[in-house]
């Protein structure tokens, strides 16, 4: 191989680690941007269901509370989806 092919070959890597060092910029940034907007909307969420089924707004009835225990357990499960996904990326990115 000739001295300008090995040059050559060496600028096209350091080219593409830097577009990878970019990509994962990027996708750090998403993740992080991601994460905020969707967990403090589900935290608010998760904290107004349970106030109303402390009753603290007024009583309810049996199947009022029902209802929102379905909701509360599937925002938790979601919230939860959202932390394993956060955690896997983070995950990725120490690799």
């Amino acid at each position: 191989m000739k001295r300008q092919e090995i040059e050559e070959l060496k600028q096209e890597l350091l080219k593409a680690n830097q577009e990878i060092k970019r990509l994962s910029n990027i996708r750090s940034d998403f993740v992080s941007k991601v994460s905020h907007e969707l967990r403090t909307p589900l935290t608010s969420i998760i904290e107004s269901v349970s106030l109303v089924l402390e009753g603290i707004p007024g009583p309810l009835n049996d199947e009022q509370k029902n209802f929102l225990n379905i909701a509360k357990n599937n925002i938790e499960r979601l919230k939860k989806a959202i932390i394993d996904m956060l955690d896997f990326f983070r995950s990725e990115e120490e690799k």
